[in-house]
């Protein structure tokens, strides 16, 4: 026979015993509850209660063999149990109220689907899930589980075997509309698009899952969807996290890594936060804004990617605070575009190129930074860049502690550039920025060097310990340091334009 139990009270269990002819027999006792519900938990995510007493045993042995069937005899917010095997569903099975279902594992239990579209479809009311590997097999264009509506809690799942397809994103679980849903300790792999998907107005706590190796991102965020993602590891996916068109989700303590692409990336109009995240050994950059995104990034650490740790593109405005970019394949941290970014308190270091890189039209102000021991200039302004610097530090990088190129400008005020292998300030070409206040220490060269014919303005700098303090070139003919004090240079100035 079959158990069935269903929740009519807080603390009494409906025990249905369903005889082969399904002709229940009704028993009432008092035992301990169910599990709460989905929001019932306050603002912790809470595992399921796998130790409750099931409402359908589904599987060898039971009068109930199919999962279709067991949803369809079971009451409103009774738990249906899986036992350890394959339970295929023939059709697109949709769930419009309380469901509760647990398995014996993901490693033991699977749901497999092949219908088109989704194997899976929330539509109302609230599904629970635990223990269970929802798996997509067929040629049908499908995510495997969508949510269009009602309250979805997942735990100790995996989703897999996701196909895209023309108007299908091919999603291991999509969350859709105005879903509401949370996810703990799952795993999305080997899906055709996302990993976990969510978008339209829906709202999802995600919390220590995996997304690995999926077509997609491994977690993605669209339209005007937000929730917050916690503790995730995403590796081998096509990008790690997605954040894109108008969503505005957290992001705290994730970890992205050896994605083929980004690690995080931010487009369209999104903004949101992210927070104590770590991107390493991505094949792009590890963290990517771009379009007119602004989220907040802080505290985060991009680390040995392929390209740039964080690189600000487009028409871009975020906020970064308090990051770290060590050991990346290309700069530290890239603005490029016409980006504005406020870059504050961060710190770039043994990076490839550059510790900071500003070129095309990219602007914005970079206050506070630090660039130390990277392979080229610790703040480098390069095209038509011309961004404010304001009291940052470059010591001991492989060229100069501060540059500009071409027909960059913009202003330096108040750094410190110390101990650099080639300069203190370097300009070149065209370029005019404005240096007011700034102090080169113990660089091996030159402390300000000029040496292009753009209009450099200088007031109350400083030079000292340098081989030579101010260099000018013969081309350096609007470059005005008026007021430079020098001090212990091995040459206080040399100005070839007198020569």
């Amino acid at each position: 026979m079959i158990v069935l139990v269903a929740s009519i009270a807080a603390n009494v269990i409906l025990v249905l015993v369903v005889t082969a002819d399904d002709d229940p027999v009704e028993q009432a006792e008092a035992t301990a509850p169910l599990a709460p519900a989905a929001g019932e938990q306050g603002s912790e995510a809470t595992a399921l209660d796998e130790t409750e007493a099931a409402a359908v045993v589904v599987g060898a042995g039971g009068e109930l063999a199919s999962l279709a069937e067991a949803v369809d005899a079971a009451r409103s917010g009774e738990v249906i149990q899986l036992e350890p095997g394959e339970h295929r569903l023939d059709d697109q099975l949709v769930i419009d109220r309380d469901v509760r279902l647990v398995g014996a594992g993901r490693d033991s239990t699977s749901i497999v689907a092949s219908a088109a579209g989704a194997g899976i479809v929330v539509a109302a009311g609230t599904l629970e899930a635990t223990g269970v590997t929802f798996d997509h097999d067929g040629p049908s264009a499908a995510d495997v589980v969508t949510v269009e509506g009602g309250v979805a809690t997942f735990e100790s799942v995996r989703f897999t075997g996701a196909t895209a397809g023309e108007g299908v994103t091919g999603a291991g679980v999509s969350f859709r509309a105005d879903a509401v849903g949370l996810v703990i300790d799952s795993v999305a792999e080997a899906n055709d698009g996302p990993g976990f998907l969510v978008a339209g107005r829906a709202s999802i706590q995600l919390v220590d899952n995996r997304a690995v190796e999926n077509g997609g991102a491994g977690f993605s965020f669209r339209d005007r969807a937000d929730g917050v993602v916690s503790g995730n590891t995403a590796i081998e996916n096509l990008s790690g996290f997605d954040v894109i068109d108008s969503a505005t989700p957290t992001l705290e303590s994730n970890t992205a890594r050896a994605n083929r692409q980004t690690g995080y990336l931010f487009a369209g109009s999104s903004s949101g936060l992210a927070a104590d995240n770590l991107a390493e050994q991505n094949g792009l950059a590890g963290f990517a804004v771009q379009s007119e995104a602004a989220p907040d990034l802080t505290d985060n650490r991009s680390a040995g990617n392929l390209e740039s740790g964080f690189v600000f593109a487009e028409r871009s405005t975020p906020l970064a605070t308090g990051n770290a970019a060590t050991g990346n394949d290309a700069s530290g941290f890239k603005v490029q575009g016409d980006a504005r970014p406020t870059l504050r308190d961060n710190a770039s270091s043994d990076n490839a190129q550059f510790g900071y890189v500003f070129i095309e039209q990219a602007g914005g102000q970079a206050e506070a930074n630090h660039a130390e021991t990277n392979m080229l200039s610790g703040f480098a302004v390069i095209g038509e860049a011309r961004p404010d610097l304001v009291e940052n530090t470059a010591v001991a990088n492989g060229e100069s502690g501060f540059a500009w190129f071409d027909a960059s400008a913009g202003s330096a005020a108040g750094n410190l550039a110390e101990g650099n292998r080639f300069h203190g300030f370097d300009v070149v070409d065209e370029a005019a920025p404005a240096l007011t206040g700034n102090q080169a220490v113990d660089n091996f060269e030159f402390g300000f060097r000029v040496v292009g014919t753009g209009e450099v303005i200088g007031r109350g700098n400083a030079a000292t310990g340098n081989s030579i303090g101010v260099y000018f070139s013969a081309q350096a003919m609007l470059a005005d340091l008026l007021g430079t004090q020098l001090d212990g240079n091995g040459t206080a100035v040399v100005d070839e334009r007198s020569v």
